[in-house]
């Protein structure tokens, strides 16, 4: 999809492509045939890998690209109202938006044919709309990690997979700009021996989750603590003239990049 768009080269000279994986058990050992083995079969494609690049570095190069075809993103800008008047025919001005600048505090009032409410899993615009966003959130956490590492990890530049006792199914995936993300199980158990889960407290939990290996960490990029919430909003277009998309319509497991993906896909589909 991007590769139509004339996204995909520079996309491609950014990224960690990654065409191997690993899987480690809980000694060290090296496994076949497990955690993210099939990404090594994806043969049906000019991209035979994976496009690893994370969100930030994708966004430079989307906005860049939009600024050449005369579009200049607003940000940051909050919707603060949404209303639409189902008097007036579709194709007309029947929606009314009222957004206010996070810098400048300044408010505008837009009136549009149609609005697409891109804006996340606690989309304002799906809220406002009263559409329904069913399914569950997971009582589990989990923990993510990027920065730059040392480790005596033997394939330390693939997507990787350990099998820890203490850590469940550890996620090691080698990143772009020479970083790699740890993701791992946060338990109710080890959450008890942290009265602040911060920087230091995720780093402690990511050198242990990836035992018996050895782990240091030069530089941390970015961590998070979150719990899988998979839920799908009852409509993906309502008062025929408002769209849902990504996030704002469906959630679920960040495996794979699942959530960027398929917003990815909404969006291009949405403006064929």
């Amino acid at each position: 999809m991007l590769d139509q768009l004339g996204l995909a080269d520079e996309l491609a000279q950014e990224c960690f492509a990654c065409r191997d994986t690993v899987s480690y058990d809980k000694d060290g050992n090296e496994v076949q045939g497990r955690g993210w083995y099939f990404m090594e079969n994806m043969k049906d494609t000019q991209w035979d890998f994976a496009l690893v690049l994370r969100q930030k570095y994708q966004e430079e190069i989307f906005r860049r690209r939009l600024r050449e075809e005369g579009v200049n993103l607003e940000a940051p800008v909050e919707l603060m109202s949404v209303t639409v008047d189902e008097s007036l025919p579709v194709g007309r001005h029947r929606v009314s938006a009222l957004t206010k600048n996070g810098l400048t505090g300044a408010e505008e009032t837009i009136l549009c044919k149609y609005l697409i409410g891109a804006d996340g899993g606690r989309s304002f615009v799906r809220r406002a709309l009263d559409v329904p966003f069913d399914g569950k959130t997971t009582e589990d956490k989990w923990v993510r990690i990027d920065g730059i590492v040392d480790s005596d990890v033997p394939k330390s530049r693939v997507y990787g997979a350990f099998e820890s006792p203490t850590h469940g199914n550890v996620l090691w995936a080698a990143l772009d700009h020479g970083a790699t993300r740890i993701g791992f199980a946060f338990t109710a158990e080890r959450q008890k021996g942290y009265p602040e889960f911060n920087e230091e407290a995720a780093v402690a939990e990511a050198i242990e989750s990836v035992k018996p290996f050895k782990l240091t960490f030069k530089q941390v990029d970015w961590f998070t603590v979150y719990s899988v919430g998979q839920r799908v909003a009852r409509k993906f277009f309502t008062k025929d003239c408002v769209f849902l998309a990504g996030d704002a319509c469906h959630t679920h497991s960040s495996g794979a990049a699942q959530g960027m993906n398929t917003g990815i896909h909404d969006a291009i589909n949405l403006a064929w």
